[in-house]
């Protein structure tokens, strides 16, 4: 992590340490290279970038998914909820490409789930594609360093070091067992509310 940047090995940043820096990051690099979106309507593209940024700041995976498929239909569906007035769609066909998720037609996220070599190396030439229309991120779930890196080194040597590349992290164990704690508390309380109404019937029953 490179000190309050909230980014670390060049352009793969983390949600959940987004911040500043990572703005600040993407507004320098998407000199090289602009896609038709941001030609055609730049301050559209800025405005929803940041908006997704923002909106990806707290995300974290609280329990696994069973594949990429599910992954890619959560985030979509939280992005709906998360960016007002946003048209959010998945996988929508345009000129022969299908990205997994894209964002008022501007922002095309391609949602990878521990990928193998093999399906990096296809996300970096289907990110290839993509890019020449949108402003396009890669954004991976339960995927290590190592794959986030080897991600990131084919995007530069394909000429695509002004892609993102998100990590979407894990939730540390404590905030399970928080919840655990949590959900045995209303437990005990349920049981505490059950003993008041069978004390309150036994008045009932009383009084009449």
């Amino acid at each position: 992590m490179s000190g309050d940047d909230g980014f670390h090995l060049g352009h793969i940043f983390v949600a959940g340490a987004l911040g500043a820096g990572v703005g600040a990051w993407w507004a320098r690099n998407r000199k090289k290279f602009r896609s038709h979106a941001e030609d055609h309507d730049p301050d559209l593209v800025a405005a929803v970038c940041l908006a997704t940024l923002e909106a990806l700041e707290d995300v974290h995976v609280r329990h696994r998914l069973p594949n990429e498929d599910a992954y890619r239909d959560d985030l979509a569906e939280f992005l709906d909820g998360e960016i007002e007035d946003a048209t959010i769609e998945v996988e929508p066909y345009v000129d022969g490409m299908k990205p997994d998720v894209l964002v008022e037609d501007v922002l095309a996220l391609e949602v990878k789930k521990d990928p193998s070599k093999g399906e990096i190396d296809r996300a970096v030439g289907q990110i290839t594609g993509y890019s020449r229309l949108w402003v396009t991120w890669l954004v991976l779930f339960e995927s290590s360093p190592s794959q986030a890196g080897k991600a990131l080194r084919l995007l530069e040597r394909a000429g695509l070091d002004d892609v993102l590349v998100i990590a979407i992290p894990e939730a540390e164990e404590e905030d399970y067992l928080e919840v655990d704690e949590l959900d045995d508390d209303s437990d005990e309380l349920d049981d505490d509310s059950d003993e008041l109404d069978d004390d309150s019937d036994e008045l009932e029953g009383d009084a009449w």
